[in-house]
């Protein structure tokens, strides 16, 4: 039996809808009997009507509503399972019902009927602009108000469903129409998307008088969906004969003893325009015009088709969430330029259980009270802001909710964050102390998701020029995070005046400010110079240190104006350490920059003797990572270092050995005088002090002292972690490459390691750097394979024992007495998993291939691991003892050289192979040999370097595109498809040179442009390139090019995300090259000023096409006949059609070469080629679309006065092969 759940009225709504008027229940549903269907919801309405219209619904029943459904089972003819239908079947999951009974509550019945066919449009419209709202637009208008081109007409809550529905027709029929909404950002949205040619906003205009100037000549037609006083004073501007359609009344829809007529309200005065302008006014209910409702339909259809409708929805996901649906709806007065819609489906549910189980420490410590957060039950907390009076403490805790979410990398929409964050500033009203401060912290991580955060901007000056501090240096960071170029003059005086302020709180607050405005406005560092000068005087050490990096940030693009700072400031006496430290990290930026700098480091190192620790570590840090730094002053920062490993402070001991550790890898001779302190260091309680300590003396140690550094380690490796002891093993690999004579003790103390307990990564660096010293030192293969044989016998993690046990297949055979590691080998194969005994079957293999005078001996092993229980174990001795016995130089065996391949061609042919049928043997003959480069003999002992590999083009791509940190994500989530060839955006001859590659992902194309600046006077930046995506693509992110000067080129990246309808990618996008342009001197490049001036250059439309999206591959050997049928059998979609080609193709080679230009597919079985005279041809094509699609197509060709080609396209993706047919056509 199915179990449906709906919402039935508990109560009847009193004021406006509160969840315990409604009830969410179960219900059995009957089984389905002869003529009826049972059906599973997909989406349901959500509209105004059903306000006014649940008034008169008894207790118990089902709340009324229409929704979309798919037949789940049926005993009717005409309703096949999977049938989607439209039905007014109210707020439930599932339901069996005749669909032939017309459904309805009241005066409202709604006929079922098939959901039309909608093509690439969402079933979702049906319940939207091709549903009720639609037709009751289409017929509300034309049948009431008859109106006619050049009528003036006014929509009331016109960025509602019907009311931005109507206004569109209106424009398409040529009449001036003017729409009445609540907001500017609405009206803005009618006026500049829809094409009203007016809007007002009821809230802060005057109707009457908007409507004077907006139609000076009175109003022919009025569609009301408000009533009230917006009704007066629209209908006392009618013209006479004018018409009123009355499609609702929003504004009363929550008085539920109006809308029961038991009160009677202030009344709209009509009678008076009614007789003396003779004015027609007509109430309407759609279902009036039910046996026409599909010519609504299929009209409202074709002005969305040809672009003259547009419309936008909002699906609510959850059919739980159906009710928070329906009141967000009534909350703003239906005027929501939105379809509203609840999934219902499970399938389409996004609904997140929270069944996490606490471990426990967890339980011990009490957990995290925020752990199991819903975003949409803390949202719905928020609305808690709305209540009077505020509650501190509640609020306080939503709050604190939502500021989790946020910093735990929950995402918000647009419009939650935009509800959320003007529900917080009813906050401002609270005087709370703790709640104002979360205010400010709640607009700071909102203010770049929601829209309209301006609106705080008063608020928040007043707590920024008020008397209190705790609420003014927190004002002023928010106040700067929702500012931009148009609000800074607004509130500059104020920040100038804050930065001088007494408290050093509100002072440091916009100083620091300052700096990130600088991304709003490049000059603003410089224009606030000189209060920021004044408050480098405070005797406060934060303000003088954020004061210092002001004056940095607006001075640092002219080297010469820094260099008279830091010698003002040298000769100063700075009181704060953070300011010293900043001036150090200043100096030593102008010894990278400038030729002489002896003043400076003079500055520098007399800083080693500064009365602050701070200080004098950042000296001594300066000194020693200084290029130009000399023995003297080098040897100067190690003393201060060595007197600061003796400190008693944990944070200059850590720092002390963690820059010596630094310079013995440079340095190792000066860092020698501090071994006994180092030393010393190896017993301290602090583990990263010890680790860091020992990993120093390694470096730095000399050889006769390796044995007493070995013994000093010993007792200290047991008693750390294993992040730590990683961190040793490494630099005992260091130290056996340095001498490398002192194998063996070395050797002997990492097998001791080895038989410690530890994790794989720690077991995994010991076994590796075994490895390394034997691949170094030849002494050292007998000791070392000893020690990793011996390791095997107890090693518990199965991926390390296969790498043994390939190194032992690997280089047992050459070894001195290759027999007596057969035991360790075999003991694998009895004892272990599948996996390891896998590879000790190969190794065995590869003792038997290499030493004849074992093979007797391992062929009767392997024939016992014929028995095996596993498949891989037997396959493998099977295949192995069959080539060892039918070869008589087993030595010449694959087994022993085998084939050097390129890595990632046959990852890519490995991954061709799987996204194709299969139906042939993987062909490892295709796979290229890898291409390595001699490197030259080195005379110093070390490790062996892995091979280079020569990159194909696209892998030389993704290793580009990997570098960019914006970008890797995409590379690691999805592998490059495809990357088109280079295409030029400009002229070669113009100043400015743009050349464009695509790259395509499953999901997303990255644009790479290459900008290359031809001129000598323009220094380029934030170089980017802009495109008008035309609502098709969503741009994911623009990656600039910082700077682009004379004759340099530099790369720009966009990252643009396909749209789910496929058939639109096929595209041509206008682009623009814009950029921040400052002049400078030709000769030098240095620019002129700090300031620089916006501009843009205009480059060729950017075309998307469909060969971007398919890469041609086939199989080799590929029998294009098989693949054929196989795809009919495999339920591929098949279009096809036929083509007479243009008048520039006279020839059937140029009918192929075209053909296979455009489409990017591969020619299979030398179909390419044309018989010599032939009049007849098929073409065969193979590839695949992005995504890992198959494509298949077969073009029959025919010359005769022209080319005609039959073209058959077969695909396992219906929206793939429809592109293609309709991108040939």
């Amino acid at each position: 039996m199915v179990v449906a759940k709906k919402f039935v009225i508990r109560k009847a709504f009193d004021g406006e809808p509160k969840s315990s008027d409604l009830a969410l229940v179960e219900e059995t549903l009957q089984p389905v009997k002869e003529g009826e269907i049972m059906v599973q919801a997909e989406y349901i309405s959500v509209d105004p009507y059903m306000r006014p219209f649940s008034v008169h619904q008894a207790v118990g029943s089902t709340m009324i509503g229409i929704q979309v459904a798919r037949v789940i089972e049926t005993k009717h003819p005409k309703y096949p399972v999977d049938k989607r239908v439209v039905a007014f079947l109210g707020w439930r999951t599932h339901a069996v019902f005749n669909p032939d009974v017309s459904l309805g509550y009241g005066m409202i019945k709604h006929k079922t009927y098939s959901l039309p066919n909608f093509d690439d449009l969402p079933a979702s419209l049906a319940l939207g602009v091709l549903g009720l709202p639609g037709i009751a637009a289409y017929f509300g208008f034309l049948e009431i108000c008859k109106p006619q081109p050049f009528e003036t007409l006014v929509v009331s809550s016109a960025a509602g469903a019907i009311g931005s529905h109507v206004g569109q027709i209106a424009k398409i029929l040529g009449l001036r129409t003017i729409g009445i909404t609540d907001s500017d950002t609405k009206g803005k949205w009618l006026v500049d998307e829809l094409g009203f040619d007016a809007a007002i906003n009821y809230k802060t205009e005057n109707v009457v008088e908007a409507l004077k100037r907006a139609a000076p000549d009175g109003v022919d037609c009025y569609f009301d969906n408000v009533g009230g006083e917006i009704s007066s004073a629209v209908i006392g501007q009618m013209r006479i004969h004018g018409r009123i359609s009355v499609c609702g009344s929003v504004s009363c829809y929550n008085s539920g003893d109006i809308l029961r007529h038991e009160v009677l309200p202030k009344a709209t005065a009509l009678q008076p325009a009614l007789t003396s302008l003779q004015l027609k006014m007509e109430g309407f209910f759609v279902t009036r015009w039910t046996s026409v409702w599909y010519e609504g339909i299929e009209k409202n259809l074709d002005w969305i088709r040809e672009g003259k409708l547009r419309y936008k929805e909002t699906i609510t996901y959850g059919f739980e969430n159906t009710f928070e649906a329906f009141v967000g709806m009534l909350r703003v007065g239906g005027e929501s330029p939105t379809v509203m819609a609840a999934a219902a489906t499970c399938s389409s549910s996004r609904i997140r259980m929270n069944a996490f189980k606490r471990d426990k420490k967890e339980e011990e410590d009490g957990g995290n009270p925020f752990q199991n957060l819903e975003k949409t039950t803390v949202l719905q907390e928020a609305r808690t802001f709305n209540d009077t009076p505020v509650n501190p403490r509640k609020c306080a805790h939503i709050l604190t909710k939502i500021l989790y979410l946020l910093n735990q990398g929950e995402q918000l929409g647009t419009t939650e964050a935009t509800e959320a964050f003007f529900a917080m500033t009813k906050l401002f009203q609270s005087r709370d102390v703790v709640l104002r401060r979360l205010v400010y912290l709640g607009i700071k991580e909102l203010s770049s998701i929601a829209e309209d955060v301006i609106i705080v901007t008063s608020s928040l000056t007043k707590d920024m020029t008020g008397k209190e501090d705790l609420y003014r240096a927190a004002a002023i960071r928010a106040l700067c995070t929702i500012t931009d170029g148009a609000m800074l003059a607004t509130i500059e005086r104020y920040m100038k005046q804050a930065i001088v302020d007494r408290s050093p709180a509100v002072s440091s607050a916009a100083l620091v400010s300052t700096v990130h405005l600088k991304n709003v406005s490049g000059d603003v560092a410089r224009r606030w110079a000189n209060e920021a000068q004044e408050a480098l005087n405070s005797d406060n050490i934060m303000v003088q240190y954020h004061a210092l990096g002001v004056l940095y940030q607006a001075r640092k693009s002219d080297k010469h104006a820094v260099i008279k700072l830091v010698a003002k400031l040298m000769r100063s006496s700075l009181k704060s350490p953070y300011a010293a430290c900043l001036l150090i990290r200043m100096a030593c930026k102008l010894l990278d920059e400038v030729d002489e700098g002896t003043e400076l480091l003079e500055f520098i190192e007399s800083c080693i003797r500064h009365k602050s620790e701070m200080v004098v570590y950042e000296a001594a840090h300066a000194l020693i990572n200084l290029g130009r730094s000399s023995t003297r002053e080098i040897a100067s920062a190690i003393s201060v270092l060595q007197l600061f490993c003796g400190s008693p402070k944990p944070a200059l001991r850590f720092a002390a050995v963690r820059t010596l550790n630094k310079v013995a890898m440079t340095h190792p001779a000066a860092v020698t005088a501090c071994n006994l302190d180092l030393e010393n260091l190896i017993t301290d309680s602090n583990r990263s002090i010890a680790t860091l300590a020992i990993t120093t003396l390694l470096k730095t140690g000399a050889e006769s002292s390796v044995d007493r550094l070995m013994k000093q380690i010993a007792t200290f490796v047991s008693e750390i972690s294993d992040e730590f002891k990683v961190v040793v093993v490494q630099a005992i690999r260091a130290l056996c490459q340095k001498f490398p004579r002192k194998h063996a003790v070395l050797m002997n103390f990492l097998s001791a390691m080895l038989r410690d307990e530890g994790g794989l990564e720690y077991k995994a660096a010991i076994a590796d750097t075994i490895i390394a010293v034997m691949e170094g030192n030849a002494e050292a293969k007998e000791a070392g394979l000893a020690h990793l044989c011996e390791f095997i016998e107890d090693c518990e993690h199965t991926s390390l024992a296969v790498r043994i046990l390939h190194l032992l297949g690997q280089e047992g055979p050459t070894s001195k007495q290759p027999s007596r590691y057969i035991r360790f080998i075999y003991n694998r194969v009895i004892l272990e998993s599948a996996s390891v005994r896998a590879a000790a079957v190969t190794a065995l293999a590869h003792f038997a291939a290499a030493c004849p005078s074992l093979l007797p001996n391992i062929l009767v092993l392997l024939s016992r691991c014929q028995l095996d229980s596993d498949d891989e174990v037997r396959d493998r001795a099977t295949y192995y003892c069959t080539i060892l016995q039918q070869n008589a130089d087993p030595t010449i065996l694959p087994l022993v050289q085998p084939p050097q391949l390129s890595i990632p061609s046959l990852e890519r042919a490995l991954r061709n192979y799987v996204s194709s049928p299969m139906e042939e043997d993987f062909d490892i003959s295709q796979i290229p040999p890898a291409q390595t480069v001699e490197e030259p003999a080195q005379e110093i002992l070390s490790a062996v370097k892995p091979q280079h590999l020569r990159l194909t083009r696209e892998e030389s791509f993704v290793e580009k595109l990997s570098q960019v940190p914006e970008l890797a994500a995409i590379i690691r989530d999805a592998p490059l498809f495809k990357s088109s060839s280079v295409f030029e955006l400009t002229e070669s001859e113009t100043e400015y040179n743009v050349k464009c590659i695509k790259h395509c992902f499953a999901d997303y194309l990255i644009l790479q442009f290459d900008c290359l600046n031809t001129l000598a006077d323009p220094l380029l930046e934030d170089v980017r390139v802009s495109i008008d995506t035309q609502d098709v693509f969503t741009v994911v992110s623009e990656i600039p090019c910082p700077r682009l000067g004379y004759n340099e080129q530099g790369t720009t990246y966009t990252v643009l995300k396909f749209p789910e309808d496929v058939q639109s990618t096929i595209i041509t996008l206008p682009t623009t090259l814009r950029f921040l342009a400052r002049d400078c001197d030709p000769n030098t490049g240095v620019p002129d000023t700090d300031q620089g001036y916006a501009d843009e250059y205009m480059l060729e439309d950017l075309e998307i096409t469909l060969r971007d999206q398919i890469r041609g591959s086939a199989p080799s050997n590929f029998d294009f006949a098989n693949a054929w049928e196989a795809a009919s059998a495999r339920n591929y979609v098949t279009h096809e059609q036929i083509f007479a080609l243009g008048a520039g193709v006279t020839t059937l080679e140029a009918a192929i070469q075209s053909l296979v230009l455009f489409l990017g597919l591969v020619p299979v079985e030398r179909s390419d080629r044309v018989k010599s005279g032939a009049t007849q041809h098929t073409l065969l094509l193979s590839g695949v679309f992005r995504g890992g699609k198959e494509v298949l197509a077969r073009a029959k060709l025919a010359l005769t006065d022209q080319v005609t080609m039959q073209f058959t396209v077969r695909s396992e993706d219906p929206e793939v092969a429809e592109l293609i047919i309709s991108s040939v056509g």
